[in-house]
């Protein structure tokens, strides 16, 4: 039997940890501080060391307050684990605002780093999914992130994107300066 915590796939990146767990454990829609704690000591249990979350899920400060329990209990480091975390449709953009998103997501998971952050989805929110403003949001956002990641060595280990179509890559590999995104997910 393989172990879930020993098989990882190798990220498109430049710098940070090249590699994540194969199977990791989702929280979208699970948003009660109880059953954050019971989900993750259960996944925990079973050898599961990568967290999926997001700011629109509203669970990274329960995740936080479970780690600092179980983390203990199973004899794991923040190091042991992988934590993904995403940039909310409404933050995009604005480097101010980029930033501020990324360090509330660090403070509500209790960490100085994540080893990967996405960009949620390709539409800022409160903007037509049409609306051509959407590429210069999405542009500004990921030159943000990119400085943020610094190769890295920046808050962010790995950076990429979540729901996007070959469109929206194309565009955003269309600039040279933009570094190629770790993962696609969706």
């Amino acid at each position: 039997m393989v172990s879930i915590s020993k098989t990882f796939l190798p990220l498109n990146t430049q710098g940070g940890n090249n590699q994540m767990p194969v199977i990791g454990f989702g929280t979208y829609t699970i948003s009660d501080e109880k059953i954050i704690l019971n989900v993750l000591d259960v996944a925990l249990g079973a050898g599961y060391r990568l967290i999926d979350t997001a700011a629109v899920y509203n669970n990274e400060q329960y995740i936080k307050e479970a780690l600092k329990v179980l983390l203990p209990k199973y004899h794991l480091k923040r190091e042991d684990l992988f934590i993904t975390s995403k940039l909310a449709p409404k933050d995009h953009g604005d480097e101010k605002q980029v930033t501020a998103a990324v360090q509330r997501s660090l403070d509500n998971l209790g960490t100085s780093y994540l080893d990967l952050y996405l960009i949620h989805w390709p539409g800022a929110g409160r903007i037509d999914a049409k609306s051509p403003e959407n590429s210069k949001l999405r542009n500004l956002t990921w030159k943000t992130l990119m400085k943020l990641h610094d190769n890295g060595n920046g808050s962010l280990k790995n950076i990429g994107v979540s729901n996007y179509t070959v469109k929206h890559i194309k565009e955003m590999l269309a600039d040279p300066t933009n570094i190629v995104p770790a993962v696609n997910q969706s």
